[in-house]
């Protein structure tokens, strides 16, 4: 039974090969057909436009030097306020923050009449004259804060490396002078104006401690760029 169920499937396979590989149209040549054209290439899509970030306003690093006249006030009633001065080298870091190093004279403070009386009864003698000058360096960080692109305001805060002279004349003893020196605080403010690119106005108040006393001053002055 085996081998008949062999000979069956022999010659169904025959008459499936004949079946599927014989022409269906005898004599006649089916011509080939033709390939399928390819779909034409799908285009990419235009990527969405991207919003473009507006630009911050940077303001590079410059560099200055500044001049300040203006009138120092000790503390001290018993002196005289006298003219003041400040020669300044100072860079901007950005709009925000800059650095300042000056050369300070709080100029030479003269004694008023009280005072030179006292200093009479205590030396035993007729003081004629008193003075106290005072100068040095400053180091100060400074804080900006821009109003316009004109207009803006400063805070200032640093050391001050001082040196003082006194001077006291007497009408029988001669005269004697002292020296003394030492480094305090420095605070400021003020208010900066610009001209132009190569000029900046400002105006300004500082406080310095020397001689174990503040001194006041009022100053204007200008900075110019280099």
């Amino acid at each position: 039974m085996f081998a008949s169920s062999l000979r069956v499937l022999a010659l169904l396979a025959i008459f499936f090969s004949t079946a599927v590989f014989a022409e269906p149209y005898p004599g006649k040549r089916i011509p080939p057909r033709a390939p399928d054209a390819p779909e034409a290439a799908a285009q990419p899509e235009p990527a969405p436009a991207q919003a473009t970030a507006p630009a911050r306003n940077k303001t590079e690093s410059e560099a200055y030097f500044g001049i300040e006249l203006g009138q120092a006030s000790p503390e001290d009633s018993g002196f005289k306020d006298d003219n003041s001065f400040r020669l300044t080298i100072g860079t901007k870091s950005n709009q925000n923050f800059g650095l300042e190093f000056s050369y300070l004279s709080l100029g030479e403070f003269d004694a008023k009449d009280d005072l030179k009386q006292l200093l009479s009864f205590l030396i035993g003698d007729t003081v004629t004259g008193a003075s106290v000058s005072i100068s040095g360096f400053e180091f100060a960080f400074k804080g900006l804060m821009p109003v316009t692109d004109k207009l803006g305001f400063y805070g200032r805060a640093g050391f001050f490396l001082w040196d003082s002279d006194i001077d006291i004349q007497t009408q029988n003893l001669g005269s004697a002078s002292d020296s003394d020196s030492g480094t305090d605080l420095s605070i400021g403010l003020g208010a900066e104006y610009k001209i132009n690119e190569a000029a900046t106005l400002k105006a300004g108040y500082s406080k310095v401690t020397a001689l174990e006393d503040d001194t006041t001053t009022v100053s204007v002055g200008i900075n110019f760029k280099i």
